[in-house]
């Protein structure tokens, strides 16, 4: 029986061919890899999908191949092609994004300072951030941009503290007392003491 997928292009008097039914057997798999290899190929182009290709890209981009993962090899190129980019909102957005979780930018006009917003779920990489902050930045614009973080999650902290003491004498007298304990601090406090007395 021949595959449906290759049935539905097929004229009907070949769909009992049993020649015809081998042939699509033993070509399916090799199809469908080289249709997988010709994705692939095609991704080779696209930045964020490129695995063997980067040395290319390293060469455009570097003049030499770079050494590194492949994500760390695609963000310098990310840098790299950002440097040349115009200063604007969605340039900023682009560079915010890849140094953590952004919510938005925004601009200060009268103080000539961008601001980026960021959420506080994940990582901060502000080293890059200044870095590629510097390399689009125009003149007129101060040198440092503020950064905000703000936190979705609540967070709740909470404390106890329990102490006790316990004093026992035997026999009595009064040179024998001692305290002995752990005395630790909290928001909490409760407090308990035994004091038991023996006669001699």
């Amino acid at each position: 029986m021949i595959p449906l997928k290759y049935r539905e292009r097929l004229p009907s008097y070949w769909y009992e061919n049993t020649v015809a039914e081998y042939h699509f057997e033993g070509a399916g798999s090799e199809m469908d890899s080289g249709k997988q290899a010709i994705i692939d190929l095609g991704n080779q182009f696209l930045l964020p999908y490129a695995t063997y290709s980067l040395d290319v890209w390293d060469w455009i981009f570097f003049g030499q191949v770079q050494r590194g993962t492949n994500q760390k090899r695609r963000d310098d190129l990310k840098k790299k092609y950002l440097s040349k980019a115009r200063f604007t909102l969605t340039t900023l957005r682009t560079i915010g994004a890849m140094a953590g979780a952004l919510r938005r930018v925004s601009e200060d006009f009268p103080n000539k300072r961008i601001y980026f917003d960021f959420e506080a779920i994940a990582p901060l990489d502000l080293e890059s951030l200044y870095a590629d902050f510097e390399r689009i930045r125009p003149v007129h614009v101060n040198s440092s941009p503020g950064v905000t973080l703000a936190s979705r999650v609540r967070l709740t902290m909470a404390s106890c503290l329990t102490t006790g003491e316990q004093i026992t004498v035997y026999p009595w007298s009064e040179t024998k007392l001692q305290g002995q304990g752990t005395v630790k601090f909290g928001i909490g406090y409760l407090t308990t003491e035994t004091v038991s007395v023996y006669p001699a």
